[in-house]
C-alpha cells in the first residue's frame, strides 16, 4: 500500500501532459484494485475509486466502475472546452481564425496559467495556450448521430 500511495502522490503532482500534449497526466483516473477491504477515508485520498478484488472471477463491478470513471473524465474534457469557450468543430482551423486572434489569444492564451490552475481540470497548459484538434475515436464517435445505441464504452478503451 505504501508503494501505491507513493505512485499516487507522484502522478498527482505532475504538471506534465500526455496524448500529444492535450491532457494533464495528473487527470488520469486512478483506481485501487485490492485484495483487502480498503474503504477507509485515510486510504481513499487521491483515488477515484477503490475496488476489492472479486475472488469468484466476476468482474462486472470492476468494469462498470472503470467505465464510469472514464465517462466522468471525458465529460470533464467537454466541460474544460466550454470554460475555454472552444467548440470541437472549430479546433481544426482555430489558430487562423478571427476568434483566436482577437478574442482567445489575448484573453485566454495569454492567461493560460490562470485557466490551467483555476478554471480547467483535464486539458493541459499547452492545449490552453495553443488548442489543437482533438482527433480521438471517443470524440469522433460521440459526434456521430447514427451510432447504434447498444455500443458499450469498453469497446472504445
Amino acid at each position: 500500500m505504501l508503494i501505491c500511495n507513493a505512485k499516487l502522490n507522484y502522478s498527482h503532482s505532475l504538471l506534465t501532459s500526455f496524448s500529444k500534449g492535450n491532457f494533464r497526466i495528473c487527470s488520469i483516473p486512478i483506481i485501487l484494485y485490492s485484495e483487502n477491504e480498503t474503504k477507509s477515508v485515510a486510504l481513499n485520498g487521491g483515488f477515484n475509486a477503490i475496488i476489492k478484488k472479486n475472488e469468484s472471477g466476476n468482474h462486472k463491478y470492476f468494469l462498470t466502475e472503470c467505465e464510469r470513471q472514464i465517462r466522468s473524465w471525458r465529460r470533464m474534457v467537454y466541460s474544460d472546452l466550454e470554460v475555454l469557450e472552444l467548440k470541437l468543430e472549430e479546433l481544426t482551423n482555430l489558430q487562423k481564425s478571427d476568434f483566436f486572434n482577437k478574442y482567445y489569444f489575448p484573453k485566454i492564451s495569454k492567461n493560460s496559467e490562470y485557466y490551467f490552475a483555476n478554471k480547467t481540470k483535464i486539458v493541459s497548459n499547452e492545449f490552453i495556450k495553443a488548442p489543437t484538434p482533438l482527433n480521438y475515436d471517443w470524440i469522433l464517435l460521440n459526434g456521430q448521430k447514427n451510432r447504434t445505441s447498444n455500443l458499450r464504452l469498453h469497446w472504445y478503451l
